[in-house]
């Protein structure tokens, strides 16, 4: 069954909590990785290709990059406050919350070649007291955790990130994310447009985001090949 699309006013996650734990389709996952997997092959020479999820449920989005069909010599590294041992299927697995001090130093950003993240995008009360004292309960989640990207691993490191059309759209003169993403020197290079209904048995309206990917195409729509992909 289907629920209505949730918009800014509906969704009200501060008064009415809901379950943030929403798994990125394997399809969606498989076609973040196939276009960048080019970009970082380019970048072979630079990177030790390391790619870390800092959110990363059950590693659909690391598995693909793992897995991949160019034989990249990659490592996969999530971080998730949730235990997912009989799931997750990576090289290393953090069972902590990306907003701790103890993340800190695990990964310098030499190490790193791609930071890809799915971030809860509702129920700030659920993130634990580091994230609350640091961001309180009405900083919008995927924000926060491109902020702790930006603070750990500075401006430049490629990031493709899904976000709540609320991101980027539908803000205010004096929005404090409007000014930090208008002014910020880190960049959207590319945007990844999802079908409203590509989660199962909820609808939202998203997108992904690419920073510092300048040899992808400005613009993507998901192909057809991608919605029902199951593999």
């Amino acid at each position: 069954m289907s629920h209505a699309p949730l918009s800014v006013s509906h969704n009200a996650y501060t008064s009415n909590p809901k379950d943030s734990s929403v798994f990125t389709p394997k399809g969606v996952a498989q076609f973040i990785a196939d276009i960048s997997l080019p970009y970082l092959e380019e970048m072979q020479a630079y990177h030790k290709f390391i790619i870390l999820d800092p959110a990363c449920g059950r590693g659909r989005l690391l598995a693909p990059f793992q897995n991949n069909l160019l034989n990249l010599p990659i490592t996969t590294i999530g971080i998730d406050p949730v235990n997912h041992p009989k799931d997750v299927e990576i090289n290393g697995y953090s069972q902590s919350s990306f907003f701790s001090s103890d993340v800190e130093d695990l990964f310098p950003i030499e190490h790193l070649a791609m930071i890809v993240c799915n971030p809860p995008f509702n129920n700030n009360m659920a993130m634990g007291e580091s994230f609350l004292s640091d961001y309180g309960k009405k900083t919008l989640i995927p924000f926060a955790f491109l902020d702790r990207m930006r603070k750990l691993y500075g401006d430049s490191i490629p990031i493709a990130l899904m976000v709540p059309m609320g991101f980027r759209l539908n803000q205010k003169v004096k929005s404090a994310r409007w000014k930090s993403l208008r002014d910020a020197s880190i960049q959207i290079t590319s945007i990844l447009s999802l079908p409203l209904d590509i989660y199962p048995n909820v609808e939202f309206h998203n997108e992904v985001l690419f920073f510092n990917m300048p040899m992808l195409e400005p613009h993507y729509f998901l192909p057809d090949e991608y919605i029902n992909y199951d593999v």
